[in-house]
């Protein structure tokens, strides 16, 4: 008998933690560095830094600071970059919906 493993499909939390994730997951992935190390070194499992990437998750203070001193992101960049673009989004959403469209 064959037993079908469903997989669960998980939307991004919101605009700020998917592009947070995507800032993150490219920083570790252009160094050449595996998840497990930088979980290790922040204190998190994978699986965890994995759902942070995605998007699905935040994390806490704590793990972004040692994720970024892990990968040797400048927290300036990471917040500029993710943070700001994220707020233009919604700010631009927000006037749409205000205008009808």
């Amino acid at each position: 008998m064959d037993k079908k493993i469903k997989t669960m499909r998980y939307k991004p939390k919101n605009e700020f933690t998917y592009k947070l994730g995507q800032y993150l997951k490219n920083a570790r992935i252009s160094q050449g560095i595996i998840q497990k190390f930088v979980a290790k070194r922040a204190g998190i499992t994978p699986t965890m830094l994995y759902y942070i990437e995605a998007g699905k998750k935040s994390p806490s203070t704590e793990t972004l600071l040692m994720i970024a001193w892990t990968l040797k992101i400048d927290l300036n960049n990471l917040l500029l970059s993710t943070i700001v673009p994220a707020k233009i989004h919604n700010q631009s959403v927000h006037d749409d919906q205000k205008d009808g469209g």
